[in-house]
């Protein structure tokens, strides 16, 4: 049987998305569907297309990652034409209620605003099922690192092409994890509080902060009341960092995103981390001090002492994954720390 995504609102919608009559359209990294399944066979129908920077969907069965395909492309004039059968699963019918998340592992590319990526339905043998309630909604706000970039693919490899990015060998997913939460992500590699890692002061993310999709959809304003976060997780400072940063200006926007995050998420703790890549040499001082600074302006000034500074471990050696970036072991070793104190400021 083929069922559209409107007759699946069993179906849990991951992330930012939007909805409409073509079907779930996915932007950010970790967006997609999750739900229960028993059967034998599954298939995602979808829609896409691009220019350069193909989409790869990972399939997470019973909580691990089994595959991850890269989705091929129509002409972008034939979106509502095209659509793609891609086969996940076949297994043997035991009965056994199986949890399954397809997820979109490639972040927005802004120099692509017309790219798309639309979940069209399922194909089953089988029946779906809600997945059980998760216990929290993490939200990730970041850069490269939270869009996994390097996260998959070997030390050696240097271009910058979608296969090297990941949403599941990722700190947020592996966070989430432990954690029994559900998690979203917003973010661009490259960009920062105050510029992006060129000096671009447009690049920044509290500027899409509020936005449900990005690069298209540009009327689109996300609401925050619909998922509440329990927590929302700041990764932001490494592409501000640069010998001559303006540490001034990182300090007053970073203030500044901290007041919006807090009136869009009333009730959630605050955590901003830094350090997967170093502390951020800038001249004579370090980004992480004039995070930890901000931070302990904001809580003075504001009162508000759910919001906190966390220190993540570097990444080096063979924790090192592609472009340079922390691979899997990085991240997995920053989702313990993370996790923990989640754990201790979670109620």
């Amino acid at each position: 049987m083929t069922y559209s995504m409107k007759v699946l609102p069993q179906v849990r919608r991951l992330g930012r998305t939007v909805e409409d009559a073509e079907g779930l359209h996915v932007f950010w990294t970790g967006s997609g569907i999750a739900f229960d399944f028993t059967g034998s066979y599954l298939a995602v129908r979808v829609r896409s297309g691009f220019l350069k920077y193909e989409y790869y969907l990972s399939l997470v069965l019973d909580g691990a990652l089994l595959l991850r395909v890269p989705v091929m492309s129509a002409d972008l004039a034939q979106r509502k034409d095209f659509s793609l059968t891609i086969p996940l699963l076949h297994l043997e019918d035991t009965g056994k209620v199986h949890s399954v998340r397809i997820v979109n592992d490639v972040q927005p590319i802004d120099a692509e605003p017309e790219r798309f990526l639309i979940i069209v339905g399922l194909e089953t043998d089988g029946e779906i099922s809600p997945s059980p309630a998760y216990k929290y909604m993490l939200e990730f706000v970041g850069d490269s690192i939270t869009s996994g970039e390097g996260a998959i693919g070997a030390q050696t490899e240097e271009e910058w092409i979608s296969a090297w990015f990941s949403s599941v060998q990722t700190f947020p997913f592996l966070t989430a994890q432990r954690l029994g939460a559900e998690y979203r992500i917003i973010s661009q590699s490259g960009w920062g509080i105050s510029r992006d890692w060129a000096g671009d002061k447009n690049n920044v993310l509290p500027r899409i902060y509020d936005r449900t999709a990005y690069p298209g959809f540009p009327e689109k304003r996300y609401d925050f009341s619909r998922e509440p976060a329990g927590a929302v997780i700041i990764n932001l400072g490494t592409n501000d960092a640069q010998p001559r940063a303006d540490l001034a200006a990182v300090k007053e926007k970073g203030l500044a995103f901290l007041k919006e995050v807090r009136t869009k998420n009333p009730g959630a703790v605050i955590v901003w981390c830094y350090g997967m890549l170093g502390s951020g040499r800038c001249g004579s001082t370090d980004m992480k001090e004039t995070l930890e600074d901000m931070i302990a302006a904001y809580r003075s000034e504001s009162g508000d002492e759910r919001v906190f500074y966390l220190q993540l471990p570097n990444t080096e050696g063979e924790d090192l994954g592609a472009r340079s970036h922390p691979g899997l072991p990085s991240h997995a070793k920053a989702a313990d720390v993370l996790s923990a104190f989640l754990q201790k400021v979670l109620p």
